[in-house]
């Protein structure tokens, strides 16, 4: 039996793919800006909210290039501070980034949000 357990343990092992290589969105702050730098390799979507505002908003990721704004793998992009929401100025943002993977029907879909909180 334990020879059994072995043999579907190393047929498990040898069909699995790769890991994936570390794929990193640098956030840096500068001049009330927040800078999105995309080290993963591919094209990225982005959102970026104030935490007080992320309360109240009901958000889908987009992964329609038409509408949504592509950040290219090496590329950076500056986005505004969020200002002030419901009388309260925001401290912190909250930054989401994703790719577009497509379903087996061909459909364009966000592969896993990834969020980073920012102190602005």
């Amino acid at each position: 039996m334990a020879s059994l357990a072995m043999a579907l343990f190393m047929v498990a092992t040898a069909c699995s793919t790769p890991t994936e290589p570390a794929q990193r969105v640098d956030i840096a702050t500068s001049n009330k800006q927040i800078l999105l730098t995309n080290h993963t390799g591919s094209p990225i979507f982005t959102a970026v909210f104030g935490r007080i505002l992320l309360t109240v908003v009901d958000w889908t990721p987009c992964v329609d290039q038409s509408r949504c704004e592509l950040l290219d793998a090496g590329g950076t992009r500056a986005v505004p501070y969020p200002g002030v929401f419901d009388g309260v100025p925001e401290t912190e943002a909250v930054v989401f980034w994703w790719h577009a993977t497509r379903d087996i029907d061909g459909t364009l879909r966000p592969d896993s949000i990834r969020a980073t909180v920012v102190r602005l």
